[in-house]
């Protein structure tokens, strides 16, 4: 719950991509898998 409140989650589900411990990027809500997949694939 904690880091929840420290990142400002407010719905679920929320996915953060983190780069040398600082984030860099989110995505909130339910998204199909091909979106997902584009998310990770644009920081890798």
């Amino acid at each position: 719950r904690n880091l929840a409140m420290q990142l400002g989650v407010t719905s679920i589900p929320a996915l953060f991509l983190f780069k040398n411990g600082q984030v860099v990027d989110k995505m909130v809500g339910a998204r199909p898998k091909g979106d997902i997949a584009a998310f990770i694939k644009k920081h890798s």
